[in-house]
């Protein structure tokens, strides 16, 4: 069932949840970076004009079945060497993103390691500092293998707790979509959830990543508390 749940606490705004998950469609189980990449061309241009995010159920669904599209129409003509794709490999071969998205920091890739100084806090909060254009929201794609989301940074200009002229609602919303069921909270299908502060999305975000504790073993610590965000936005036109 599709449901938009409205949120009374002040950190979660609000959960947009559509009935199906990249699972229940034939090869999402591999599209989940074509699926992030269509869900932040279609939040990116929602949010454009400096409204607040107002999408539906069906908005979140079209995310994923428009993103197991494009992967089934890549995958078909062999030029994907794995399974899991990049971003960038998507970009460079899918003209629907490539024509749209560019990215939004000077580095095109930030690093970080789950349960270190480079957290996914510390490395979000790099992306805010040094995007391109501090008046625009921004995408960030995470991934660790073998799951990818991405959630997106309001633009510093956009009013925190309304609009003191007109009372209008604040526009100043972390989102984070994600194409995989989370049982946990109440999800069973792709959902987007809204956040008011980006403190509450990266508690999110820790709850999808968490650190693995491997004792001593730095090397297999490294590898498997390694992540990588890609920050985009929307191409000028």
């Amino acid at each position: 069932m599709n449901c938009v749940h409205s949120v009374t606490p002040h950190t979660l705004i609000q959960v947009v949840s559509a009935s199906i998950s990249q699972y229940d469609v034939q090869n999402g189980r591999s599209s989940c970076t074509c699926i992030c990449l269509e869900a932040s061309l279609t939040v990116l241009e929602r949010l454009g004009d400096g409204t607040a995010w107002a999408g539906s159920p069906d908005d979140v669904a079209n995310c994923v079945n428009t993103g197991v599209a494009m992967y089934e129409a890549v995958a078909a003509t062999g030029t994907l060497a794995v399974e899991h794709t990049s971003v960038a490999e998507i970009l460079a071969t899918v003209a629907r993103y490539h024509d749209a998205l560019q990215p939004a920091t000077d580095k095109v890739t930030h690093q970080g390691l789950l349960g270190s100084d480079t957290s996914i806090a510390r490395v979000l909060g790099e992306i805010r500092g040094e995007r391109r254009d501090q008046s625009r929201p921004v995408a960030v794609v995470i991934t660790k293998p073998p799951e990818t989301v991405v959630c997106f940074l309001p633009a510093e200009s956009q009013a925190e707790g309304g609009a003191a002229t007109t009372g209008a609602p604040s526009t100043r919303q972390w989102l984070l979509f994600d194409s995989h069921p989370r049982p946990q909270h109440g999800l069973v299908g792709a959902s987007v959830r809204c956040f008011a502060a980006e403190e509450a999305l990266v508690e999110a975000l820790n709850d999808i990543f968490p650190a693995v504790d491997l004792g001593t073993d730095s090397v297999m610590s490294s590898m498997y508390n390694m992540f990588d965000c890609v920050p985009l936005s929307l191409k000028k036109r």
